[in-house]
C-alpha cells in the first residue's frame, strides 16, 4: 500500500535497490508525499531525484533549499528550479 511504501522511503537505512524500484514505479511516485520523501532520501538515484524536484510545490521547494543534509546535486537542482520559477 502507499502507507507501507511511504514508510520504506522515509527509512534511510533501507536498501538502495528497494528505493530504486520504488522511484522507478509511476504508481508510487504519483503520490506527492512519497515523491517528496524520495527527494530527501540519499539512496534515490540522482537523475530521478532531480527530476522530481520540478514537481514540488513552492513551499516544499523553499524547505528543500533550507534543508541541511541533502546532497549538493539536490541543492543545485532545487536552486535552478527556484530561479526558473522567478524566486530570489
Amino acid at each position: 500500500t502507499d502507507k507501507e511504501v511511504s514508510n520504506f522511503v522515509h527509512d534511510k537505512a533501507i536498501s538502495g535497490d528497494v528505493i530504486r524500484t520504488i522511484s522507478k514505479n509511476r504508481e508510487y511516485t504519483r503520490n506527492y508525499g512519497i515523491m517528496v520523501a524520495l527527494i530527501y532520501n540519499p539512496k534515490t538515484p540522482p537523475p530521478l531525484a532531480t527530476s522530481f524536484i520540478r514537481n514540488l510545490r513552492r513551499k516544499d521547494l523553499q524547505n528543500l533549499l533550507r534543508a541541511k543534509g541533502v546532497p549538493s546535486y539536490i541543492n543545485r537542482a532545487a536552486r535552478q528550479v527556484h530561479e526558473k520559477r522567478g524566486g530570489m
